[in-house]
């Protein structure tokens, strides 16, 4: 599945889709009802042009911008399937990483998880590919203070360790 636009330019994307604030539809002659381009896979929106499948969101920005998006996409809501261009921003692999959605059966926050060989919460949190350890906490509301202060230290996304929508 390539996730490179290359040939592919911003006057073709608009020749073949219209835009309707959250997803390409297809123009077909004669309909004035639009069908939303592609199909989901793992929650993304993909679309096929000529044999090769692209992520929707890449061609939303090209659409949007006349240029490929200059590394990963992320969106902001956690939405994979929110393709409004409001939602959509070029990130690297580490701030991709640092507005992760959280997983629906872990309980507290990221980072944060309960250590039965202190009896204490232990915090911690990931920075330029290394974990650092940022202590052991008695009591909860300390725990997720300390993890959300360098949360915003590390410049994570405000999102990160949000439910999925």
């Amino acid at each position: 599945m390539g996730i490179i636009t290359q040939n592919l330019t911003q006057d073709l994307v608009k020749e073949l889709f219209e835009y309707n604030g959250t997803n390409l539809t297809k123009k077909i002659k004669g309909r004035r009802k639009r069908v939303v381009a592609g199909s989901l896979r793992d929650g993304y929106r993909l679309i096929q042009i000529n044999g090769r499948k692209y992520y929707a969101s890449r061609l939303v920005w090209l659409w949007h911008y006349g240029e490929e998006p200059d590394g990963l996409i992320d969106h902001i809501n956690h939405r994979r399937d929110d393709n409004s261009i409001d939602n959509l921003r070029v990130v690297d692999a580490s701030a991709n990483a640092k507005n992760r959605t959280r997983h629906p059966k872990q309980q507290i926050h990221p980072g944060v998880f309960w250590y039965e060989k202190t009896g204490k919460w232990h915090v911690s949190i990931g920075h330029k590919g290394r974990q650092i350890h940022l202590g052991y906490f008695k009591d909860l509301d300390q725990a997720l203070s300390m993890r959300l202060c360098a949360e915003s230290h590390y410049d994570y996304h405000t999102n990160h360790g949000g439910l999925n929508a």
